[in-house]
């Protein structure tokens, strides 16, 4: 079904964007004055085909997961990573972004560019979630026989009864989320055999956090 559903959709998908690029040339040859009325539009077109690019990725990850290749991994150069790629969007959302990562974290066991894809969900909700004057910290713990990382914001927090549903698929408070960044993470997580979850944070917001075991 998946399969059948991630091919019904991107066939229109694909000759939609293919049209729109015809259109786009056609336009380009108008007089510069005349183009503005036309490629706003367009603009907007092209952007709601891109929107529903990322849910049916967001889709076909949830419903197929991939086996994992796990290998022992650094984590403090993995959340680095995370953070000198966010540090451009903290500064124009006028968020602080910062780390708290103790020296010597042991590896953990995992696989990192789905580690890293956790980590930017978790870091871009947060930024969303944040006041302009605000604070989004990433920090990790060692602990007997697993790393704990957690990701915490210092927006409004999540209600109680939202806090409950939060890791269920395609729920969202968001007009046009999908429901599934908070799912995929879990499913991520638990592949790596680690928790998940969230709380209110020391920040005033929330705080989701998440658990890897150490590597041998």
């Amino acid at each position: 079904m998946t399969a059948g559903l991630s091919h019904e959709i991107r066939n229109p998908l694909n000759a939609a964007s293919l049209q729109l690029q015809v259109l786009e040339r056609r336009l380009r040859k108008l007089p510069p004055l005349e183009q503005p009325p036309f490629l706003e539009p367009l603009k907007l077109v092209r952007d709601e085909i891109a929107r529903l690019e990322h849910l049916l990725q967001d889709f076909l990850q949830f419903a197929r997961p991939r086996e994992l290749s796990l290998r022992p991994l650094a984590i403090e150069p993995l959340i680095g990573a995370v953070a000198d790629l966010l540090a451009g969007e903290a500064e124009r959302r006028g968020v602080r972004l910062e780390r708290d990562l103790p020296a010597g974290l042991p590896r953990v066991q995992g696989e990192d560019e789905r580690l890293r894809q956790v980590l930017m969900n978790l870091s871009l909700n947060a930024l969303e979630a944040t006041p302009r004057g605000g604070r989004v910290r990433l920090s990790a713990q060692p602990r007997s026989e697993e790393v704990w990382i957690g990701v915490e914001d210092s927006g409004a927090g999540i209600d109680p009864s939202v806090r409950l549903r939060i890791f269920e698929p395609f729920f969202s408070t968001k007009a046009s989320g999908s429901g599934l960044g908070p799912p995929i993470v879990h499913a991520i997580i638990t592949q790596h055999g680690g928790a998940v979850g969230v709380q209110a944070s020391a920040l005033g917001g929330a705080q989701f956090w998440f658990t890897l075991r150490r590597a041998p």
